[in-house]
């Protein structure tokens, strides 16, 4: 196996360095980068690159420091870098592969300019605002998925051939992946800052994470078992048959991982294990997450979670399927019986008894109003499996050629699409 081992990286300023008479400041920067199991030249050459630019970036702040202080402009540290990668201007001088004791080393050579045409304009449009936070966002990512990847690195290292040794690449692989969407956010976020499209962008994006994340949960998040289906004949009715249906409910790791990943970019709280009682079903443990520092973006992913369903198809061989669904749209329907069908939930359906306050990310025992829960922009998340009986009523010469039964998620957004209008199904005990 190959082991990660990072040179050392280099900075030289070629030009002298005095921001009062000078608008161009040029710098080098390399960097060397091995490539471990499980990872692509690409990915190596990517890390090399981004290591570059790091370290150039680190010597750039200090220049824009200098001379935004020369123009009486306070800024932050965050700020001062973010200018900085704002303003940095980078060209590749060299790129080199080659073989050394460990594996295949990757060194890239950068020309770093730092340009103080618009610095000033820069910096007075991210004072004071949310873009550097932005951006330390995104270099925590980067950090993050360091140590993730070096972690499943060194696994991949010290396990031998076998399933768990491809599931420690596969790790490693998502990872990569991970990486290379960070750095095209990256590349994003600093063309809206130079083209003054920032604010706009950034609340754009945040929608867009909200309804990827949605449609990961409709797409990936709930995994159902269908138990053995019954028939069952109502004398009085005799041309209904009741299908009771055996349903074990859910969440995937997937749409887990997918929430905490959305609620770190969207700068959002989670607390785990968190107990909480429901009136016939005892106390639980919960995640509860606030998906985003500002009301309006909480509420609106609470207002998607809010239009989750669970869509039951009858497939029959001669005909058009039946459908119903599983779903209650304000509050529980014949009290709480309707809890086993969400797994994540938007808080107010969580406390059927005493609600639970919550605020900045803590909770204690005082009862406030409803529009207080309703409006704090919490989801909760029910990590148990949930086993119920759903049932719904169909003829029989449906059933007769009836050939399966399947559940998937659906969002109650398009009324004139027919599933989403069909008829619930009921839930027995």
């Amino acid at each position: 196996m190959f082991a990660l081992r990072l040179a050392s990286l280099c900075v030289l300023f070629l030009a002298s360095f005095s921001p009062a008479y000078a608008d161009t400041k040029s710098l080098t920067a390399d960097a060397s980068y091995i490539m471990g199991d499980g990872e692509t030249p690409d990915f190596a050459e990517a890390r090399a690159l981004q290591k570059a630019k790091q370290a150039a970036l680190e010597e750039a702040g200090t220049y824009v420091q200098s001379y935004t202080k020369v123009q009486n402009l306070d800024l932050t540290t965050e700020e001062i870098q973010t200018v900085a990668g704002g303003v940095l201007q980078v060209e590749v001088l060299e790129k080199t592969r080659s073989l050394v004791a460990d594996g295949l080393r990757f060194h890239t050579k950068i020309k770093a300019t730092v340009t103080t045409e618009k610095m000033e304009e820069l910096a007075r449009r991210i004072k004071g605002k949310n873009v550097a936070e932005e951006y330390q966002k995104l270099q925590a990512e980067y950090a993050r998925l360091n140590r993730e990847l070096e972690r499943w690195k060194q696994r991949a290292v010290n396990i031998p051939q076998g399933l768990e040794h491809e599931a420690a690449l596969d790790q490693i692989r998502e990872r990569e992946k991970a990486f290379a969407r960070v750095q095209q956010r990256e590349g994003e976020f600093f063309q809206r800052l130079v083209s003054g499209k920032q604010l706009v962008e950034s609340a754009r994006r945040d929608k867009e994470i909200i309804d990827g994340l949605l449609k990961t949960i409709v797409d990936n998040g709930y995994i159902v078992k269908v138990g053995d289906v019954e028939a069952v004949a109502t004398p009085e009715e005799e041309y209904v048959l009741t299908l009771k249906m055996p349903l074990t409910i859910r969440l995937s790791e997937t749409v887990q991982e997918a929430v905490s990943n959305a609620a770190r970019a969207l700068g959002g709280t989670m607390q785990s294990d968190q107990e909480v009682s429901i009136s016939n079903y005892g106390n639980m443990k919960v995640t509860l997450v606030r998906l985003g520092k500002h009301p309006e973006t909480a509420n609106y992913f609470q207002d998607g979670v809010m239009k989750l369903a669970l869509l039951v198809t009858f497939l029959n061989s001669t005909s058009e399927p039946f459908f119903c669904r599983l779903w209650h749209s304000a509050g529980f329907r014949d009290g709480d019986q309707w809890f086993p069908v969400r797994r994540i939930f938007p808080i107010l359906f969580l406390f059927t008894g005493k609600i639970t306050k919550i605020d900045n990310g803590s909770y204690d025992t005082i009862a406030p109003s409803m529009r207080e829960i309703v409006n704090s922009g919490y989801v909760g998340i029910v990590h148990d499996e949930a086993t119920f009986v759903a049932q719904h009523r169909l003829p029989p010469w449906f059933v007769k050629n009836l050939t399966g039964v399947s559940v998937r998620a659906i969002s109650i957004t398009d009324q004139d699409e027919p599933e989403r209008n069909a008829p619930l199904c009921a839930i027995v005990r």
